[in-house]
């Protein structure tokens, strides 16, 4: 069996020896400790306690020529975990845990960017993609074209593709607040990463345009041999939209997502080989201090499979992955506020949704400390859920002291 991390560290470590003799080297060191208490009172979190701690250390290596290197791990530790009757990490009986003790390098990557385009391979973070669905860390490689063609209508069209066979996970979701912080799955040595529906070998690849204002970004998704599926699984979908500045510090942003999935034989008994998903948000942004809107989506057919999904909702990463809100034939209206007071130093997330998923989520998270390179915040919050009867609530108080 290949060994991932003695060859991505001796590789890393290779290339960066030999071209560190001829380019200057910029080096940005990044990292974080954080504690996350998650108490539950109700439903199937009722009594539950757990008291996680993380961390996460690496630096990037900017070379002159347009390479980039990476290095960094990562590790978390249940002090508390009530669930599984374990305490200082020793677990007595019961149910496995939902904050597992583990680390594992997070980062081994090379980079290579220009003008147009850039390529990554390795252990490497997939936000330069811009895509919905993915915003982890991966195994494996990926290429972006920036401004594959433009003209007067067409402002803008980026291209990507990748390939990855497995994915770190944090608990982290694209504007949630301190997700990062909530639960630590490694990458798997067999090139798998079960946690939310996942594993397999992915192959996905898509377009990001921007048409005269209107947003359109169509995606392909392939998973060869995944863990869900006794054969493949298949994604195609798009997210179609318009973002206008309509009034003086004022911008609409509406955004239509659709997804069509095909998985033969699905996970959890599925009757279903096809399963779908339609999602509508509409949010308005004043100046830079608060956003407001509401949404509806209807899932069909089968459970959907992401990573990680640009929602509202909370439910999913408070509970370490254990409820997809795009769940087989789930419904949900929703109404949400996003707010960022004092400068920045207080952000507030506000969520009521109601149908076949409802959610009540009420997060705070302040910023008592800023340093030149340094920084700590604190918060927490109360999420409640409820998927189609299977409820339960989060009580929540972390920190985070970040570089």
């Amino acid at each position: 069996m290949i060994n991932y991390k003695k060859l991505l560290w001796g590789g890393v470590a290779t290339l960066l020896i030999s071209s560190a003799n001829a380019v200057e080297v910029k080096i940005d060191n990044y990292g974080y400790v954080g504690a996350l208490y998650n108490q539950g009172f109700v439903g199937e979190n009722k009594n539950s306690s757990t008291i996680g701690l993380s961390a996460r250390a690496g630096a990037n290596f900017y070379l002159d020529n347009g390479l980039t290197f990476g290095l960094g791990a990562t590790g978390a530790w249940a002090a508390l975990d009530k669930q599984s009757n374990s305490f200082g990490g020793l677990t007595y009986t019961g149910p496995a845990g939902r904050y597992p003790n583990t680390g594992d390098v997070s980062d081994a990557f090379v980079n290579y960017k220009n003008n147009n385009w850039q390529i990554s391979a390795g252990r490497f973070d997939a936000t330069f993609f811009e895509f919905d669905w993915l915003a982890n860390s991966i195994q494996g490689i990926g290429f972006k074209y920036d401004n594959l063609f433009r003209n007067n209508v067409v402002n803008k069209m980026d291209i990507w593709v990748t390939y990855f066979n497995s994915f770190l996970t944090t608990g982290y979701q694209p504007s949630r607040i301190a997700s990062e912080l909530g639960t630590m799955y490694a990458y798997h040595p067999g090139g798998r990463n079960f946690v939310g529906r996942g594993g397999g070998n992915v192959i996905a690849g898509g377009l990001n345009m921007n048409l005269a204002g209107f947003v359109l970004d169509p995606f392909l998704l392939f998973d060869i041999n995944p863990a869900v599926s006794k054969d493949i699984l298949f994604q195609i979908g798009t997210r179609f939209g318009y973002i206008v500045d309509f009034a003086k510090d004022w911008r609409s942003s509406t955004m239509l997502r659709v997804m069509v999935q095909v998985a033969p034989d699905y996970y959890l008994g599925s009757r279903n080989d096809v399963g779908f998903l339609t999602w509508i948000d509409q949010e308005f942004k004043y100046s830079n201090w608060v956003d407001f809107g509401a949404g509806f989506y209807y899932s069909g057919g089968q459970d959907i499979w992401s990573i990680n999904d640009n929602s509202r909702f909370y439910g999913k990463w408070v509970n370490s992955y254990n409820k997809n809100y795009f769940s087989e034939n789930v419904y949900s209206f929703y109404v949400f506020g996003e707010f960022r007071l004092l400068n920045n130093k207080l952000n507030i997330d506000v969520l009521l949704g109601g149908g076949e998923y409802i959610e009540f989520s009420a997060i705070a998270k302040y910023r008592v400390w800023q340093g030149k390179t340094m920084k700590t915040d604190v918060g927490g919050g109360y999420v409640y859920s409820n998927l189609k009867g299977r409820d339960g609530d989060n009580l929540l108080v972390f920190a985070k002291l970040s570089y």
